[in-house]
C-alpha cells in the first residue's frame, strides 16, 4: 500500500514535505501560493502553470492491486475544459483526476478498455468539497463529500503505475 499525507502545513519554501514521514516528496513549481485550506495551510493555484510535482516513486501497482485519491477542492470557476489535479505520468499516462468544466474526471490509463469516467456532477464554486476517486478490482468509482457520483465496473487490464 502507498500512502502520503500532504498536510501542507509542515510545507517550506517551494519543497512539499510528507507528513507522516517527514520525507521530502516533491517540489512547488510556476508561482503556486500557499493558503488558507480546508484544514490548515491549502495551495492555490493560477490555472496556467502552477502544480506539485512529487518525486517519482519506484512503487508499481499489480493486477490485484487499487488506489485512492483523496483532496479537497475550492473551485473559484467552472468554465475551463480542462483542470488537472492529479496526474501519474508514466509513460504512457497512467492516471488523472480532473475537473471538466467542474466535473469530476478520472482516467485510468493501462486498463484493456481505459477511457474517462466522468461525474456529471457539478462541485459548487466557492466551496470546500472533499474529492475521491477509487480504483480496485475491475471497478473506479468517484465520490463527491462523501456521496458516490459515478460508479464503472467491468474495467480489466494492468494499470501503467510503473516507475517513469
Amino acid at each position: 500500500m502507498l500512502a502520503v499525507s500532504l498536510s501542507l502545513d509542515t510545507c517550506g519554501g517551494a519543497t512539499v514535505t510528507d507528513a507522516t514521514s517527514g520525507e521530502s516528496i516533491g517540489n512547488l513549481l510556476g508561482g503556486t501560493t500557499r493558503k488558507e485550506g480546508y484544514q490548515g495551510q491549502g495551495l492555490q493555484f493560477d490555472g496556467m502553470d502552477d502544480q506539485v510535482a512529487l518525486f517519482d516513486s519506484t512503487y508499481a501497482l499489480t493486477v490485484g492491486d487499487g488506489l485512492s485519491y483523496s483532496l479537497w477542492v475550492y473551485p473559484t470557476r467552472n468554465n475551463k475544459r480542462w483542470e488537472t489535479l492529479i496526474e501519474r505520468k508514466a509513460a504512457p499516462v497512467s492516471s488523472i483526476l480532473a475537473l471538466e468544466f467542474g466535473e469530476p474526471a478520472f482516467y485510468l490509463g493501462g486498463l484493456n478498455n481505459a477511457f474517462w469516467i466522468k461525474a456529471d456532477t457539478l462541485l459548487p464554486l466557492h466551496t470546500w468539497s472533499q474529492l475521491v476517486a477509487t480504483y480496485a478490482n475491475g471497478t473506479a468509482r468517484i465520490y463527491l463529500n462523501g456521496a458516490l457520483v459515478k460508479e464503472q465496473s467491468g474495467l480489466a487490464g494492468q494499470l501503467n503505475f510503473n516507475p517513469g
